[in-house]
C-alpha cells in the first residue's frame, strides 16, 4: 500500500518533425540528428 506510487511507467514517446521516427522528448533524433530543426549531430547510414 505504502509503494503504489513507485509503478514504473514507460518512457514518454514523441515523433520527430524531420524524418517521422518515434524518438524520445528533448532529445536529439537518433535516427537523423536533429533537434529543434537544426542538425546537431552527424548520422552515417
Amino acid at each position: 500500500m505504502r509503494r503504489a506510487h513507485d509503478k514504473i511507467v514507460p518512457a514518454g514517446m514523441s515523433e520527430c518533425p524531420e524524418c517521422g521516427e518515434m524518438m524520445r522528448p528533448h532529445h536529439a533524433c537518433p535516427h537523423c540528428g536533429t533537434y529543434k530543426g537544426r542538425e546537431v549531430k552527424s548520422v552515417e547510414d
